[in-house]
């Protein structure tokens, strides 16, 4: 059972990635939603081969203030600017399992994506952007 309720979350998303069996993995966390268009997107984005998707999104604290988000090899870092999160890729980009098997996640419960993204970005060459909103990240304080 990965979600014992006793496992750090780098524990298991390494355990996930080394189970995925397809050749690009994602995660989608339980408590948040992706697009009706989210899989024919994801495959239309993917027949070309590349390294990652690049994604857009919405966050919202608590169901409310909708900011916008962008995943993409465009950005090194992750910022915020006029309202919106750039990120490089990370967990939530479908990315080649062969590359995101290189890097893994660290051993702990917060901060595991951005260590993940920072060791994934220089493997990663070329990217397929989709340009309509398919994740959404719903935080909770």
């Amino acid at each position: 059972n990965i979600d014992d309720g006793k496992k750090i979350i780098g524990t298991k998303r390494n355990e996930l990635l080394r189970q995925a069996t397809g050749d690009y993995v994602s995660f989608v966390d339980d408590d948040d939603l992706v697009s009706p268009n989210y899989i024919s997107n994801v495959l239309n984005a993917i027949k070309s081969g590349p390294d990652c998707v690049g994604i857009k999104g919405v966050m919202t604290t608590n169901g409310e203030n909708p900011k916008t988000f962008i995943h993409s090899l465009k950005y090194k870092s992750w910022f915020e600017k006029d309202g919106i999160y750039y990120r490089s890729p990370n967990h939530l980009n479908p990315i080649k399992r062969k590359l995101a098997l290189k890097v893994g996640f660290p051993e702990k419960n917060h901060g595991e994506d951005h260590d993940f993204s920072m060791g994934v970005y220089p493997l990663l060459k070329e990217e397929e952007f989709i340009k309509e909103p398919i994740y959404y990240y719903i935080f909770r304080t």
